[in-house]
């Protein structure tokens, strides 16, 4: 099924966002909107689970690696955010 994808991110020039799922190694690219907003879609099942990657000249710059991964839930779009570790003080 068709899957939408909404992420606000302030990127640099040069950079893009991409979504990157356990169902293939291919990254989905999304589309930069006013509001430093990305938004795509892609066909994919309901739990398949993904990440956010930033992107520079087509290298994955920095992902959300650390973090448990978003799961697909629903077909409608809402607005995600990027899931940072919590940083421990004095590490």
């Amino acid at each position: 099924m068709k899957i939408e994808f909404k992420i606000e991110y302030k990127t640099s020039w040069g950079e893009s966002i991409a979504v990157k799922t356990d169902a293939s190694d291919e990254l989905i690219n999304l589309t930069y909107n006013c509001g430093d907003v990305w938004t795509g879609e892609a066909e994919l099942e309901v739990g398949t689970q993904y990440r956010y990657c930033l992107m520079r000249d087509g290298e994955i710059q920095r992902n959300e690696t650390m973090c448990l991964p978003h799961v697909i839930t629903t077909t409608t779009a809402e607005v995600d955010t990027w899931r940072e570790p919590k940083r421990v003080a004095g590490v």
